[in-house]
């Protein structure tokens, strides 16, 4: 039963992990589809450090994502990628967007957050695991919301049936 319990924790961890990154990934699309469409400019580390560039963010999506905490940064870092670098991106988050648009994600990016260190005992498997629903996401084609909620229900779908079945 104990180990049943674990595993069916181990799958809730999972679950929140993968639908916080999802709606990050969604996130840095926003950003970057705002970006493009508002004067084409080519995002590179020096926009990234443009007060103004930042504050129009703020003021036009709610959130600013820095280059580092970028998905698409994550992904490029391959094996130098560290569970601490999402941890990091969540704080950032939290700093620098609305108060407006943290009512809306919070709930969501903190579930991430706190789910982070329930993937492992070591910071190492922590980063392994992650690593593993990264690249999962990384070819989810998230572009709106409502793709967002289809891949959420197919998830929550599957976790259910998981679940069940370590549970009979």
């Amino acid at each position: 039963m104990r180990n049943e319990l674990k595993e069916i924790s181990s799958l809730s961890a999972q679950l929140n992990c993968k639908s916080g990154l999802m709606l990050y990934k969604l996130l840095c699309s926003k950003q970057a589809d705002f970006i493009s469409q508002n004067g084409g400019v080519q995002i590179d580390a020096t926009s990234f450090n443009d007060p103004d560039y930042k504050a129009e963010c703020l003021d036009h999506l709610g959130f600013f994502i820095s280059k580092d905490n970028l998905f698409s940064t994550w992904i490029n870092k391959g094996s130098d990628f560290h569970v601490s670098d999402v941890m990091d991106a969540c704080n950032a988050l939290n700093r620098l967007s609305t108060n407006e648009f943290k009512l809306g994600v919070s709930f969501i990016i903190d579930n991430l957050h706190n789910a982070l260190t329930t993937l492992g005992e070591s910071t190492q498997i922590q980063t392994d695991c992650l690593t593993n629903i990264l690249y999962s996401i990384s070819e989810m084609e998230l572009n709106s919301t409502d793709e967002l909620n289809n891949e959420l229900n197919l998830m929550v779908d599957d976790q259910n049936s998981q679940s069940a079945r370590l549970s009979m």
